[in-house]
């Protein structure tokens, strides 16, 4: 229940602020609840997914994508995560998620997290994901000429190619996939 107030506050939030640009980064300050804990007392590792998604859901609605996605009957999905987790967060502890758009393909619009406390960043993710309409992914090309008429994608950073070819490589149903992983 925590996330969907969240959420709610979240939503009304950014209708009442500025619009920005799809590549603007989103500034949520949050803090870590007690039903957000692990058993050891600290975020639980699905907690920060979930509050990913809010942070990609404030671009959304901040960029004028989530109008556009909501007219067109097109529905968000995500198509996969990476976090490096480098220390916890305890109850009540705050923190800041930054999320931004790296850049997009097309596919994917891709996504890069970054919860920070005082002592520095606690976890680091990227997230890719689209939209979808009754049989079919919707291009990212085509979202940004509703939204942005104009605006391109920026350069594709490093890390992202990288992932995509992880990404490839653990994919044995499709060319160029590899052997599936032996089972012990």
């Amino acid at each position: 229940m925590n996330l969907l107030f969240r959420l709610v506050i979240l939503a009304a939030a950014a209708l009442f602020h500025g619009r920005h640009s799809v590549l603007c980064a989103s500034r949520l300050c949050l803090r870590v609840m007690p039903n957000d804990l692990d058993l050891n007392l600290h975020m639980n590792n699905a907690r920060y997914l979930s509050v990913f998604d809010l942070g990609k859901i404030d671009v959304m609605i901040r960029s004028g994508v989530a109008g556009v996605a909501y007219r067109r009957r097109w529905h968000p999905l995500i198509g996969g995560n990476i976090v490096r987790y480098r220390f916890g967060l305890g109850p009540f502890r705050r923190f800041r998620l930054t999320t931004r758009v790296l850049c997009w393909d097309d596919k994917w619009f891709y996504f890069q997290h970054e919860v920070e406390t005082k002592q520095g960043i606690a976890a680091l993710g990227l997230s890719k994901a689209l939209l979808r309409e009754v049989g079919r992914s919707v291009p990212p090309v085509e979202v940004m000429a509703a939204v942005a008429p104009g605006l391109s994608s920026p350069s594709m950073p490093r890390i992202i190619a990288e992932w995509i070819s992880l990404d490839d490589a653990l994919r044995p149903d499709e060319p160029g996939g590899s052997e599936p992983l032996p089972r012990q």
